[in-house]
């Protein structure tokens, strides 16, 4: 309530500064707090990265895996070797606190396995990602309630879970903090 209350006094051009430096989910979370006429106005004064990806959170509420989700996560394709996956990251130059796992996709995007960052770095470059990536994944859909999120993450000691559409589609990925 408290957040709400000071939410709803600000102004709206404070209020998307705020936005815009939270992570997406958090701001879909603040987002959700207001009337939703509020919400979708300030959502469209965001900026168009910025507000699809809070629009793509939106819609799921925040008990379920796709409300806990963020939609920044690395998809590689399942023809990739070692030594592209390593060359993509370099091109991508992102902080390494946002990368735990890279998510191995194939070409509609379905999850086919997970990868550790180790498992890649030991590999021979011309080695395919699909003989050493984790075909198994402990993965949740967007509707797994909050609470199956958090068992499987403590049971398996994840710092990343993926979180796949009804379709098997990757969507995001929910990190341990």
């Amino acid at each position: 309530e408290i957040q709400k209350s000071v939410v709803s006094n600000m102004k709206s051009n404070r209020v998307i500064e705020l936005l815009e430096s939270m992570p997406a989910n958090e701001a879909a979370e603040v987002l959700q707090m207001l009337p939703a006429h509020k919400s979708l106005e300030l959502i469209n004064m965001m900026s168009p990265e910025n507000a699809e990806a809070v629009k793509k959170l939106f819609q799921y509420n925040s008990d379920v895996a796709g409300g806990l989700m963020s939609t920044k996560f690395i998809t590689i394709p399942a023809s990739f070797t070692a030594e592209q996956t390593i060359n993509k990251l370099r091109q991508l130059a992102i902080s390494s606190r946002d990368v735990y796992y890279l998510y191995v996709s194939d070409d509609d995007g379905k999850l086919t396995g997970v990868l550790s960052l180790r498992d890649l770095i030991i590999s021979p470059p011309e080695r395919k990602v699909t003989e050493f990536m984790i075909a198994d994944a402990i993965k949740v859909t967007v509707e797994t309630p909050k609470e199956e999120v958090y068992k499987a993450m403590n049971k398996y000691n994840l710092m990343a879970l993926p979180v796949i559409d009804l379709k098997g589609k990757l969507v995001g990925v929910i990190f341990a903090d």
